[in-house]
């Protein structure tokens, strides 16, 4: 929607500044839980958009606050990056595993390793060191405490762009590759298009008018599905993942696809100047 890897969109800037001159409020919400959201507003600042930390909700910030205060868990497991251990730190939750997990040196290890049964969370998200290891110590814990232990997932995507135009692994491979070895499914989706984060915004800014709301994404499957389930109005834009012949398959296929059907679709966020200045 507003970059591309690190080439921000032609036009995103003046978009936003066109939204905020016309006193709109402005929420940055992103699947993304590998930064903590500090990283995303200095690269938005980058960018010449002006943000704060109030205004960016992350699946890993929704995840951490999921965890601490509706779950009550205390110690989390984490298969994921530095953005979910900074977010789940930030809120009081003791981590294990994440971006600095030590794995056995050997599997007759892993098998017979010691599990901290303080643990009572194991949080799954994107991870760039994904690996059996810690796959095997996630799935222990779950068969080990069974309903004392909650599985969390930041999201379930299957991938995510990259700066070239491919397709990189995204989070929820790291979340089915536990479910797949625990045979369980995550308590909660934190992110997109669960609700999560939506609930979140508006349990924290309650004078928010849905009916008045717009969602601005590239994706169909978590952002357009996303704002459809909450009730908001949606703008596809095509700057990102998400092709017209894409957009017009899904509208082809009827009512089974008609939740990831946008109210609106443009080329790009640019098109929010033009019409502000119009």
């Amino acid at each position: 929607v507003l970059w591309h890897g690190t080439n921000a969109i032609p036009g995103a800037a003046d978009a936003l500044r066109a939204l905020r001159d016309a006193n709109k409020r402005v929420r940055f919400v992103t699947n993304n839980a590998s930064k903590h959201r500090s990283a995303y507003v200095d690269k938005l600042r980058k960018h010449g958009i002006d943000a704060s930390l109030e205004e960016v909700y992350s699946s890993a910030s929704s995840a951490a606050k999921v965890v601490k205060h509706t779950l009550r868990r205390s110690h989390a497991f984490v298969l994921g990056m530095e953005g979910v251990v900074r977010e789940l730190e930030d809120v009081g939750v003791k981590v294990s595993g994440g971006h600095e997990y030590k794995p056995p040196a050997t599997m007759e290890e892993a098998h017979h390793q010691e599990l901290d049964l303080t643990v009572d969370a194991v949080v799954a998200g994107v991870d760039h060191n994904l690996n059996y290891m810690k796959i095997m110590h996630a799935s222990f814990l779950l068969h080990a405490k069974g309903s004392d232990i909650s599985f969390v997932a930041t999201n379930l995507d299957a991938h995510g762009p990259t700066s070239n135009g491919r397709f990189a692994p995204g989070g929820g491979v790291s979340v089915m590759s536990v479910q797949t070895a625990s045979g369980r499914k995550p308590d909660v989706v934190a992110g997109k298009p669960s609700q999560m984060i939506l609930d979140l915004i508006m349990d924290e800014e309650p004078r928010i008018d849905r009916s008045r709301a717009l969602m601005i994404g590239d994706r169909l499957d978590t952002d357009i599905a996303f704002a459809n389930a909450g009730g908001i109005r949606s703008l596809l834009v095509l700057s990102g993942c998400t092709s017209v012949a894409t957009l017009e398959q899904k509208q082809s296929e009827g009512e089974a696809e008609a939740h990831m059907i946008p109210v609106y679709y443009a080329d790009s966020i640019a098109v929010l100047a033009a019409s502000e200045s119009a």
